[in-house]
């Protein structure tokens, strides 16, 4: 045998082994990477999938957010409670998608730590928002509190919007990368596979099962993906690039699921293999083509919103371009829900300014209906024991008109109990109405009386539930009642009354007539008949037989008067004469009006004899020209006292004080007394004629009356009088004052007078304090007597400590020229509180002083507030 040959052949086998120890590692190397490969390729579609599945739980988790604001607001505005139940089922709802969102994203890190902030806002928004819901719904439910917590829950939804954006962009960014490994190991995959079938020709039977299995494996997968996809409430394309002069100029549409037929109504399998610029010819507008290009360029996300007009219904979709390796996946979302939903909010927004300024407007129309009103409007809360039991009420609202009837401001009795305010209603048997109004839920009327000053006052008294309030409307019927008292007795006086009625027509020459437009008929008064100079009924009154009394001069204008009324239905006042039958001549004024009376128009009216009347005026307008002459002659006086008088004045005191103080020596004691005198005598005569023009210069036109600060008017007038105020020492103090309705420099002119009073008459033995205080005050709290035509006025009072003066001058003091001291002893002319009391008068006001000797004075002004 030869051994060498047979290790030849023995060596010449030794390379077929180590190429078949090869082929088998490399067969099982490549078994081993195509398996790994498998089972990556599996991971990665349920990691798409799970992708998905968190996008479907983060716009399914913020929708809910959305629909809980919208629920309140819709709870709040159309006040109806089903909304709550609606809420509190998105409530929780959100709840459940919440715990499910943190499930599917307890892997990844960004999404925990935007979870643990949206908790944060999430409890925050369900705290406002139950807040707002458990506050009642009332006129006023919009308040400021209100309005305060629908700004917070905006401001809570904007930055959960914000951690919603975070998070969408996170998870696209996560599912673009997913998709990029799932596309890669497909890739290899298959390129694994291709090897594998080659290198396994020798061991395809051993491989064939766990192959087999993979293969369907991958199949699953891609199978599952490929339902994802078309599942997805999102449509989800694939493009690839279009190139020109190595350009990309358009993109081709490689893949694209169902959505787009759900959605955009077009067949995936129509527009696949289609250029994108053809099938969606929109994204050439605003460049969005150029931002998928980009993109793809510059491997970056980008994001648009685009709306779409699909079957004339207005849809807006947001567009997610993610770039891959050989093109780029465009994710678009829906996002007309969302956009549907901001516009509800903008539109529930709308509302609430348009109700929030209802409101503002209703309030104060209501306020000013309350003001207005005679009627006293009265609301209470009821208080309840622990048994549930009401056993009080509390004062919440009280009108201006309760004022005069409890003695006290309605300010000084909202937060306190009826049984400590008005203990009576307990003993009336009101408190058991009120109760079960209350309880009841139904409106009550009552009356109830009270005594004051040893008079009795009825009211009559509705109440009414609204809410947790019950609100009283009361009337004083005092009247009412004692009508009906007086009823009975005007019942039993009506003939002697009538007698009275015709005796008074007779005394004050006046008659009365019906005329019945329908019968052209008439009936006139007794008193009618005796104007004419005839007995009663001696003729049946009409307008043609009255026609015979009309003086034939005024026919004209009679039948001018009664085809006026006849056809034009209007009437007036009218004057004309009239022959007695006796043949006086009269003049009668006549005025009428038509009334309905049983469905049928009347003219009722009634005549007075003028004569003596007219004859008057005649000599009332005689008299008016002599007043306007005599008014002349007073301009002209007031001419001369403002020029020529006070000329003679200011050449004597100019001669006198041109007498040096050389040429007074020269001069004996009496003489320079004598100049001293005259001297005093001009300056009192000058302030006496400033005065005396000052007052006649006082009208009471208010044309020119405008909001005067007295604060600024007391300042004015203090730095006036600075000089004597510093040299007597003066102490003036005075509190906050009021503005008010007047003239500036007259409301000046009475301070003045009554500070510069005060410092003339200041005590000499203590040191001068002047006190000016003011306070605002109900007209029922004034007790002097005068004209008050305003409800409140502002009562503002000056006190000095000096030398008073005894209270029987207390009117008197007012009067023109009326002094209380001789000039020696204190200077001035008598005019400056006359001044004041016709300015204050001439101000709708009214003053008066009071005081006693050596005690100082005060004096007290009422000026309307």
């Amino acid at each position: 045998m030869n051994f060498q040959n047979l290790y030849r052949v023995n060596y010449s086998l030794l390379p077929y082994k180590i190429a078949l120890i090869l082929a088998v590692a490399i067969l099982f190397l490549i078994a081993g990477q195509s398996y790994g490969k498998i089972k990556n390729l599996q991971k990665a579609s349920e990691w798409v999938a799970h992708s998905l599945e968190v996008d479907k739980e983060i716009y399914g988790l913020f929708s809910y957010y959305n629909e809980m604001e919208s629920a309140c607001l819709r709870s709040r505005i159309i006040n109806d409670s089903s909304y709550l139940v609606s809420y509190e089922n998105y409530k929780a709802g959100s709840e459940h998608s919440f715990q499910k969102l943190a499930f599917l994203t307890r892997d990844i890190t960004e999404h925990r730590i935007y979870l643990d902030s949206i908790s944060r806002l999430k409890n925050s928004l369900i705290l406002t928002l139950d807040a707002i819901n458990s506050q009642p719904v009332t006129i006023d439910t919009f308040n400021p509190d209100t309005r305060q917590k629908m700004q917070k829950v905006t401001d809570i939804q904007n930055q959960l919007a914000k951690y919603k954006s975070a998070m969408l962009i996170k998870k696209d960014a996560l599912l673009q990368e997913r998709m990029a490994t799932y596309i890669s190991q497909s890739t290899l995959s298959t390129i694994n596979s291709l090897l594998l079938a080659l290198f396994s020709l020798f061991v395809f039977g051993i491989a064939f099962y766990k192959i087999s299995r993979h293969k369907k494996r991958i199949f699953y997968s891609e199978s599952f993906l490929f339902n994802i996809l078309q599942s997805t409430d999102n449509i989800i394309n694939y493009y690839e690039p279009i190139y020109r002069d190595d350009k990309i100029v358009d993109f081709k549409i490689v893949f694209a699921n169902q959505g787009n037929k759900v959605y955009l109504n077009v067949s995936p399998a129509a527009i696949t293999g289609k250029p994108v610029s053809k099938v969606f010819p929109y994204h050439l507008q605003n460049g969005e083509l150029n931002l998928m290009i980009s993109a793809f360029t510059e491997k970056k996300i980008v994001s648009f919103d685009h709306q779409i007009m699909i079957e004339a219904e207005k849809m807006w979709f947001r567009f997610i371009v993610s770039p891959m390796e050989q093109g780029i996946t465009v994710t678009i979302i829906n996002t007309s829900p969302e956009r549907n939903e901001e516009e509800n909010l903008r539109v529930l927004n709308e509302m609430l300014r348009t109700h929030n300024q209802e409101l503002e407007e209703t309030k104060s129309f209501l306020k000013a209906i309350l003001s207005s009103t005679n009627n006293i409007i009265i609301s209470f809360e009821p208080v309840w024991n622990e048994d549930a039991e009401i056993i009080d009420f509390k004062y919440v609202y009280l009108n201006e008109q309760v004022e005069p009837v409890i003695n006290s401001s309605p300010e000084e009795i909202i937060g306190r109990m009826v049984s400590e305010v008005s203990p009576g209603v307990f003993k009336s048997g009101v408190f058991e109405k009120l109760v079960s109004c209350y309880t009841r839920n139904m409106p009550i009327d009552y009356e109830t009386n009270y005594e004051r000053d040893g008079k009795k006052y009825w009211f009559h008294g509705k109440a009414i539930r609204s809410g947790n309030r019950i609100t009283i409307t009361s009337t004083d019927i005092s009247n009412l009642k004692n009508a009906l008292q007086d009823l009975i007795i005007l019942n039993d006086d009506l003939e002697i009354q009538n007698s009275i009625l015709s005796e008074a027509e007779a005394m004050a020459q006046i008659g009365s007539y019906t005329f019945f437009l329908d019968t052209a008929t008439s009936v006139i008064s007794n008193n009618f008949y005796r104007l004419l100079g005839i007995e009663p009924h001696e003729f049946d009154p009409s307008f043609e037989t009255f026609r015979k009394f009309v003086h034939p001069d005024d026919h004209e204008f009679y039948e001018k008067i009664v085809k006026q009324i006849l056809e034009g239905r209007q009437t007036g006042v009218y004057n004309y004469r009239i022959i007695t039958k006796d043949g006086k001549v009269k003049n009668l004024k006549s005025k009428g009006d038509f009334r309905k009376r049983d469905g049928k128009t009347i003219l009722v009216g009634v005549v007075q004899d003028v004569t003596d009347q007219m004859k008057s005026e005649r000599i009332l307008r005689y008299r008016n020209l002599e007043l306007k002459r005599t008014n002349a002659e007073l301009e002209s006086f007031n001419r001369v006292a403002s020029h020529d008088l006070q000329e003679p004045l200011r050449k004597i005191q100019m001669f006198l004080s041109r007498i040096s103080e050389d040429d007074r020596k020269m001069l004996s004691d009496r003489v320079v007394h004598n100049l001293d005198k005259v001297n005093h005598t001009a300056i009192r005569m000058q302030s006496l004629i400033i005065n005396l023009l000052t007052y006649s210069r006082i009208d009471n036109r208010h044309e020119n009356f405008e909001e005067v600060n007295i604060n600024i008017v007391l300042e004015k007038v203090l730095e006036d009088l600075a000089v004597p105020i510093q040299d007597a020492r003066v102490v003036i103090s005075f509190e906050e004052l009021p503005t008010v309705k007047g003239v500036a420099y007259q409301l000046e002119q009475v301070f003045s007078n009554l500070i510069s009073n005060a410092i003339k008459y200041r005590s000499k033995t203590k040191t001068p304090e002047i006190a000016i205080h003011a306070e605002k005050v109900h007209r029922s709290q004034i007790a002097e007597s005068f004209e008050k035509p305003a409800l409140h006025y502002y009562k503002i009072t000056t006190v000095d400590n000096g030398i008073g003066f005894d209270p029987e001058y207390a009117i008197k003091i007012f009067e023109l020229f009326e002094r209380l001291h001789q000039k020696t002893e204190y200077s001035g002319t008598g005019i400056g509180l006359a001044i004041c009391k016709k300015i204050i008068e001439n101000h709708h006001g009214y003053i008066y002083a009071e005081s006693h000797e050596d005690k100082g004075a005060a004096f007290m002004i009422y000026l309307p507030a």
